[in-house]
């Protein structure tokens, strides 16, 4: 059963307490080309070239933002959208500035 994100700490989308946050990812599967943007709205926009099958493309999605990241993949969970492009991800290593700073570059 995968992990729901309950447990150590609570967390409100968009906050972030000391090395931990959470961000809202919108997935497109099947793109083209692997990427990772941020949209108008403030929102993670990330599309991967894996299909929306047997949880490949959320893999994909936690492989790509660890490769983007430099945080290990045990460091990211698909806390909420297991089985919708909507999402919510937390992840611990980094603030929700450090991301932004990381993408944005």
């Amino acid at each position: 059963m995968p992990d729901r994100g309950q447990g150590r700490r609570t967390q409100v989308l968009g906050k972030q307490a000391s090395g931990f946050c959470t961000f809202e990812v919108h997935l497109r599967p099947r793109a083209k080309k692997d990427k990772i943007s941020i949209g108008d709205s403030g929102m993670l926009e990330v599309s991967v070239t894996s299909p929306p099958v047997d949880d490949r493309a959320n893999d994909h999605l936690v492989k790509l933002l660890s490769k983007t990241l430099s945080v290990p993949r045990s460091s990211i969970r698909i806390i909420k959208g297991q089985h919708c492009r909507n999402k919510a991800v937390a992840l611990d290593g980094l603030t929700e500035v450090e991301v932004k700073k990381l993408i944005a570059v």
